[in-house]
């Protein structure tokens, strides 16, 4: 089945299966509907508390924007709820209930922040299993960027990027766990 939605990072996992995994910053369930529909995955955790931060406060946009992105996400993947845990609290909470090396992926899409993207990707690399995919959206960002750089110089990781056609439209990011010598 070709994978013509999904982002970029995600096309790495073609032909894997039983994949289990967690995306961090759901929104409207646009990226998880296009994963969910192309690959094999088993459990996903879409973790999203639905409250506002920076630009997205509920005083700016509203806190009916954030129930109806949360209620029109629901209503998208209501045919994969099976494969779903819906994670309702911020990401630096939702980790604590995530076991190190347990996962085959990651996606981030959160809060763009530097100190969020800095946070998030240090408190879930341990959570993927040997040969895992931590990846992201909005390498494009500059606080994404940063963020995503210092972390794969600190680790020693090779990082892949590619912008994305489509629904992604921005460039994605992507590093596998590997081992380390010594």
């Amino acid at each position: 089945m070709p994978l013509k939605e999904t982002t970029p990072a995600l096309r790495q996992l073609k032909g894997r299966h039983n994949l289990v995994g967690a995306e961090i910053g759901i929104y409207r369930g646009a990226n998880a509907g296009f994963y969910l529909k192309e690959l094999d995955i088993k459990l996903v955790s879409l973790i999203d508390p639905y409250v506002g931060y920076g630009n997205y406060s509920p005083v700016k946009v509203g806190l009916k924007h954030f129930e109806e992105a949360e209620k029109l996400a629901h209503e998208k993947l209501r045919n994969y709820e099976r494969r779903i845990m819906w994670v309702k609290k911020k990401s630096s909470e939702a980790v604590k209930f995530i076991d190190d090396n347990s996962l085959d992926f990651i996606y981030i899409d959160g809060n763009h922040s530097h100190d969020s993207v800095a946070e998030d990707v240090t408190l879930y690399y341990p959570k993927l299993k040997m040969g895992g995919l931590l990846a992201g959206h909005d390498y494009d960002i500059e606080t994404v960027r940063k963020a995503v750089d210092d972390f794969v110089i600190a680790q020693n990781l090779y990082l892949h990027k590619e912008n994305g056609a489509g629904m992604a439209g921005k460039y994605d990011w992507w590093v596998w766990k590997e081992k380390r010598n010594g």
